[in-house]
């Protein structure tokens, strides 16, 4: 009895764990994500040679 106890703590602590772990990588993922994306728009920008405002080539 005292062995099935321990054994729904475990798991329960675990769950809490992977639960807290995924939400704070989730978080840090959109911030990283945020991060990029002007940079990703700048390259694009800089090797097809338009402007991202007027379309214009340079």
């Amino acid at each position: 009895m005292q062995f099935g106890y321990v054994l729904i703590a475990i798991l329960i602590n675990l769950l809490v764990g992977y639960a807290i772990g995924r939400q704070i990588g989730l978080q840090e993922g959109y911030q990283r994500g945020l991060s990029f994306g002007p940079l990703k728009m700048r390259e694009h920008t800089y090797l097809s040679g338009k402007c991202p405002i007027c379309s214009k080539e340079n």
